[in-house]
C-alpha cells in the first residue's frame, strides 16, 4: 500500500487483477476475473519509447522505499 502510494505521486501504479482485466462488465458484481493472480504496474497511456525511463522510474521508487524501510 505505501509502495503504491510513492508509486502514485509519480504518476505509476500497481494495479489489482480485477482492474488488470479490460473485459470486465460496468456491473462487477457478480463478475469473476479469470485474472485473479495476476497484477499490472501502470502508468497510463504511453509511448513504447518510454520503457526505459518507465522502468527506471519504479527502480527508483522501490530503492528509496527499500533504503527508507531498511532493506537491502
Amino acid at each position: 500500500m505505501e509502495f503504491n502510494k510513492r508509486l502514485f505521486k509519480r504518476g505509476a501504479a500497481i494495479l489489482c487483477a480485477r482492474d488488470c482485466d479490460m473485459a470486465r462488465p460496468h456491473d462487477k458484481s457478480d463478475y469473476q476475473t479469470p485474472y485473479e493472480r495476476f497484477f499490472r504496474f501502470s502508468f497510463g497511456p504511453l509511448l513504447p519509447e518510454t520503457f526505459e525511463d518507465d522502468v527506471k522510474l519504479f527502480g527508483e521508487v522501490l530503492s528509496e522505499y527499500k533504503k527508507e524501510m531498511g532493506v537491502q
